[in-house]
């Protein structure tokens, strides 16, 4: 019988951030994974902008308008409705505009004001909210994250050898 202890449940308590575009409620936070609801009000949006993290998107209800850069240096754009999910790898330059009052669900990597804004580098006006990271912020970040995944990545072998040393029961 192994000394360690036996994974259990745990809570979270969630917490809420004030955006200029409505609020980012934080529902669960590990040292590999941040989950939150995002609620934005109709008419706002977020900067353009890209992130070192990785994040999986659900839009819950409401309307977006979706900005990307195709990796041509081009922005696209669609309209999406509750019920569409997409992935945005670290990256990519991405906005979200509230058309309606909407509510998504993003999982990812668990890094909090990590985003580069790249209006200019576009021709946009920049819009309202949080700034940029440095370079260097962004390389702590990206650093602290990778020697979380490697612990995660040791306790999965872990667990991994133990599970084949018990057998199938």
């Amino acid at each position: 019988m192994s000394d360690k202890p036996k994974p259990t449940v745990e809570w979270f308590t969630p917490r809420t951030l004030h955006r200029e575009w409505g609020k980012e409620i934080i529902v669960a936070e590990t040292p590999t994974h941040m989950a939150k609801i995002l609620k934005m009000r109709a008419g706002t949006k977020g900067g353009l902008q890209y992130h070192v993290k990785e994040e999986c998107h659900y839009l819950v209800s409401g309307t977006l308008r979706l900005r990307w850069d195709d990796g041509s240096g081009a922005l696209q754009e669609k309209i999406v409705t509750d019920g569409t999910a997409w992935r945005v790898p670290p990256g990519a330059v991405h906005q979200e505009e509230a058309v309606t009052d909407a509510i998504t669900f993003e999982v990812g990597d668990p890094l909090l004001n990590d985003r580069v804004r790249v209006e200019a580098d576009y021709g946009l006006a920049s819009v309202a909210g949080l700034d940029s990271q440095s370079a260097e912020a962004a390389a702590t970040k990206l650093t602290a994250l990778a020697e979380s995944l490697r612990l995660r990545g040791l306790a999965c072998d872990q667990w991994a050898t133990d599970i084949r040393r018990r057998g199938t029961t």
